[in-house]
């Protein structure tokens, strides 16, 4: 069967291209299967060896939205990435202890084993830390009085501590008002840490 028997009128010369609208339409000859409603009979073609897969392509209304709906899905997840990362960021929790800003690292957190371990403390303050129960002299503790006293301790070679092991570790601050001496020291905080 002809393309000019199917529409019952003549076909220009040459290659025909049919769309059947009809699944009930006959196909030519030459074809081996009728083509879905609304699918032309070279989108219709089987691949393979003895026809034995069919292959239906469809076509793009519009072509633009793809690109544009794959553009909105990474800006969306990047979106989102940024949102839990922001979420994730430190927030200093401030110690609740008169005299006492805050401690670093911070209680329950992973710290590397070289950093400094310490506290901020108000300025008309002093201290005295202690790691593991191991009391760092006054020699090896670094004291910044800037504003803020902050007493802190590096572990390193030639220390009272030269590295901390991993696990879990904790430090205690000593600290009192200056003028009164450290007979007048309170209550010691004590704060743990995980070194890895």
């Amino acid at each position: 069967m002809r393309a000019r028997e199917v529409w019952g009128r003549a076909a220009p010369p040459g290659p025909q291209r049919v769309v059947v609208t009809d699944v009930r339409t006959a196909c030519p000859a030459d074809r081996s299967r009728t083509p879905w409603p609304g699918e032309d009979y070279d989108n219709a073609r089987l691949s393979g060896q003895n026809g034995s897969m069919e292959t239906r392509t469809k076509r793009s209304v519009a072509p633009w939205l793809r690109p544009l709906l794959v553009t909105a899905l990474l800006g969306v997840a990047g979106f989102l990435l940024y949102l839990g990362a922001q979420s994730q960021s430190e927030v200093v929790e401030p110690v609740r202890r008169a005299g006492l800003i805050r401690v670093f690292p911070l209680p329950d957190t992973v710290a590397l084993r070289q950093d400094a371990v310490g506290a901020e403390i108000q300025f008309e303050y002093s201290g005295r830390l202690t790691i593991d129960r191991r009391e760092i002299p006054d020699d090896q503790l670094d004291r910044i009085d800037v504003g803020r006293n902050r007493v802190s301790f590096v572990p390193g070679a030639g220390q009272e501590i030269e590295s901390l092991d991993e696990g879990r570790h904790c430090a205690t601050l000593t600290y009192w008002v200056t003028a009164s001496g450290e007979e007048s020291a309170g209550r010691p905080f004590t704060w743990c840490f995980i070194a890895a």
